[in-house]
């Protein structure tokens, strides 16, 4: 943020810690991540968020950065056990109030802030601490639901709010999905296909299933989001995978370290906005969502937005996007000419299923199409699994091409 717009900043915190009221009704709700600002001093309120809105390229929604505003606040407060009404500047001592300003400049002068991302995953069980580059691996408890879980650390960069929709948390979901999935590329992972609590996809059994809790935190601040829960569907699906039997459990935690190295990795130049990396872990949180969802339109559906992510546009508007896909699929995945047509075949009726569900002709799909869609999928495997090595060769700089090139 430049030196204008960074006083601009300082001056419209000023005058929101001058006019904003805290309700004392609402002090409860702070360890939520909530406090009430009086109707009087919204519109001050309003027009911090709109300046930060516009500085940050509309990036982040405005109601992300409102809640992250009255957030920030009142984990201050909460940390000086303030119970009482009143304005900031009345509740808060003169050396307070110039600190929380500083906090509040500080925080929001930039919108790629680092944070650490907290989310469940229970298959790992006999893993009790396991560190790995970037992705920590430990056990929690959990006392009001009387169970302990495993947990999967991500780092992070965005401003937090309390929404899993914020540009922070969807990165840092799509970590996380990158994780698991490279788990199942690796063939540590399977999925319990017997043990699910939803029922058709939709509704959960009363009283017997649960949305897997997450916990975001800044690391400078400490300031946390711990209301957030993962989506039905994932925290069914998460809460399915198991660890494959063949396995030795004494010697696992080290064999799981050597294999998701490649996870690591990947998320790693990723953040960097390293172009392949993202491409690929794009393609891994379609993959996830193909398996998470029981949809099996949808799911069919996110196995082509996944070989969009992955092997990219048509960069020539006249070449057809199937045709392209096609072509860069076969030549990925198969080793002879005769394979690559079959290929190629296969692809373009997949595609035409795609189109078929996309524009309307086809709501539902026949238990005949159900080979294409278990098709797409293998292709789909088998194109991350090509293009992840091709990846890991190149940052080891093992290129494919002559170095006159």
């Amino acid at each position: 943020m430049h030196h204008k717009a960074t006083e601009r900043l300082k001056s419209l915190i000023d005058e929101l810690t001058k006019e904003l009221y805290i309700v004392a009704a609402f002090i409860d709700e702070i360890e939520s991540g909530f406090i009430s600002p009086k109707d009087s001093s919204l519109l001050t309120l309003k027009k911090l968020v709109s300046f930060l809105h516009k500085e940050y390229k509309s990036k982040i929604p405005k109601i992300d950065i409102q809640h992250s505003i009255l957030h920030v606040i009142s984990e201050f407060i909460m940390e000086r056990f303030i119970e009482k009404s009143g304005f900031i500047s009345s509740i808060l001592s003169e050396h307070d109030t110039n600190s929380l300003k500083e906090i509040l400049a500080d925080y929001f002068s930039n919108e790629s802030r680092e944070f650490i991302a907290d989310y469940p995953f229970p298959c790992l069980d006999n893993i009790k601490e396991l560190k790995l580059d970037g992705v920590n691996i430990y056990q929690k408890s959990y006392t009001s639901q009387q169970y302990n879980t495993t947990r999967i650390t991500f780092s992070g960069t965005g401003i937090l709010s309390n929404s899993l929709n914020s540009i922070a948390s969807r990165n840092s979901l799509r970590g996380y999905k990158a994780f698991v999935m490279i788990g199942f590329l690796q063939k540590l992972f399977t999925v319990d296909e017997s043990s699910s609590d939803i029922y058709s996809g939709d509704f959960p059994k009363p009283q017997t299933f649960q949305c897997l809790p997450l916990t975001m935190k800044d690391k400078k601040y400490g300031f946390i989001q711990d209301n957030l829960a993962l989506k039905l569907d994932v925290s069914d699906f998460i809460s399915r995978i198991k660890i494959k039997d063949n396995y030795d459990s004494e010697n696992f935690p080290q064999l799981f370290s050597d294999k998701m190295s490649t996870a690591t990795l990947l998320i790693k130049h990723a953040e960097n906005s390293n172009e392949d990396a993202v491409r690929i872990v794009s393609a891994l949180d379609w993959a996830f969502d193909c398996k998470a969802t029981k949809n099996l339109e949808m799911a069919f559906l996110n196995t082509c937005f996944g070989f969009e992510s992955l092997l990219g546009e048509t960069g020539d508007e006249k070449i057809p996007l199937t045709e392209a896909l096609s072509d860069r699929c076969a030549y990925l995945i198969s080793k002879t000419t005769s394979d690559r047509k079959k290929v190629k075949v296969h692809f373009r009726k997949i595609y035409q299923l795609r189109s078929k569900i996309v524009h309307g002709k086809t709501n539902y799909l026949t238990e005949d199409q159900t080979e294409t869609v278990d098709l797409a999928w293998a292709f789909l495997f088998a194109s991350l699994v090509c293009e992840i090595n091709l990846f890991k060769n190149t940052i080891k700089g093992e290129s494919i091409f002559p170095e006159n090139i």
